[in-house]
């Protein structure tokens, strides 16, 4: 009788190859055929209509696909180009954020997510914040940074800073800010792995005035230190779990993975594993972590930092590590963040696969 329980999910994996095999990776079809085996849809609040959106390709529905901003657009990064894309990046971003209740953008990841978080408060508050307020040494590289403005009819009432230092905690100057209604806050934290990402994001719920917006980037540190090519990284079954069960009013949003310089990364000093840290493996990882968020988390929307970091003009930025990006990735990501949360609806269009 055991053969039963295996028959669906061989049927629906079958079902796919023959209608889509040219549009879906196996990746994908791992993570399709761990949803459908008893119990798991059941303990991961995933349900029929998911599957049957899952074997849909490009989009679950036409309102999506309608809604859908072209990839080309990432090359573009203002609105008379014809992208709906913000020409300014300034303080008026804080006052659109507010006119949409968004009223606390969290950022958390890794060194990547940290420069779009400083490149976005330079912009709104035009100065040059990463080279005069925050100069990152090994002091202040991974302390929690709260950038608020009290009031978005005032610039000279915004500010920002690093917990341990202008402030004590930052979870607790942020919720005092935001008991004004005029306020809005930036935030960005350290946490690159998904083994402490459900605990995190779980502690975020529980506030008082949790963040409208909880913008996510795990990958690089998973595939260059830790991720050993088995059917998960640590901890990502029990994030899934999260958040396929959410049902909040948090936007999720998740930047996918970036390409390396792998001749640069290889004589970084920061310890890489040269078998780790190639642009094969973060492909497979990008591929894995965004397809199980289409089957069990749809509802997070994926903002394409991979297709971003291929753009001709981006890769000419690369730092001598071989990792971080210069201001052409960094608006192009900040502005896909700010345009998805301003259009709550849209989403990127399916694209090219770079991998």
């Amino acid at each position: 009788m055991a053969w039963r329980v295996w028959l669906i999910p061989c049927l629906l994996i079958c079902a796919e190859l023959l209608l889509h095999s040219d549009l879906v990776s196996i990746e994908t079809l791992a993570v399709r055929f761990w949803v459908n085996l008893p119990g798991q849809g059941r303990r991961r609040g995933t349900n029929v209509q998911v599957i049957k959106r899952s074997l849909t390709p490009g989009f679950s529905s036409a309102a999506v696909q309608a809604n859908c901003i072209p990839t080309s657009c990432l090359a573009n990064v203002n609105s008379s180009l014809g992208c709906p894309y913000l020409d300014d990046f300034g303080f008026g971003v804080m006052q659109q954020l507010a006119s949409t209740g968004s009223r606390w953008i969290l950022l958390v990841g890794d060194s990547l997510i940290r420069g779009v978080f400083l490149f976005a408060v330079s912009k709104i508050k035009g100065v040059n914040w990463e080279t005069e307020k925050t100069s990152f040494n090994r002091t202040t590289y991974h302390l929690d940074h709260v950038f608020c403005c009290v009031n978005t009819q005032d610039m000279e009432s915004c500010f920002l800073y690093r917990a341990g230092f202008e402030v004590p905690d930052a979870f607790s100057a942020i919720q005092n800010v935001l008991t004004s209604n005029q306020s809005v806050c930036l935030t960005w934290h350290w946490q690159p792995l998904f083994s402490k990402f459900t605990e995190f994001a779980m502690n975020l719920t529980r506030m008082v005035i949790p963040p409208n917006a909880f913008i996510f980037n795990l990958g690089i540190h998973e595939v260059v230190y830790h991720w050993t090519e088995g059917p998960w990284p640590d901890g990502f079954n029990t994030s899934l779990n999260f958040l396929s069960s959410y049902t909040g009013n948090i936007s999720f949003l998740y930047h996918t993975p970036t390409r390396l310089s792998e001749d640069r990364v290889q004589m970084s000093p920061n310890g890489f594993k040269a078998s780790m840290a190639t642009n094969e493996r973060m492909c497979r990882f990008k591929r894995l972590i965004t397809g199980a968020l289409e089957v069990a988390a749809p509802h997070v929307r994926v903002v394409p930092t991979h297709d971003i970091s291929h753009l001709p003009d981006v890769i000419a930025e690369i730092f001598d590590d071989g990792i971080h990006f210069g201001d052409g990735f960094k608006v192009r990501a900040w502005g896909s963040d700010i345009q998805l949360l301003l259009h709550r609806e849209s989403h990127f269009c399916k694209s090219q696969d770079f991998c």
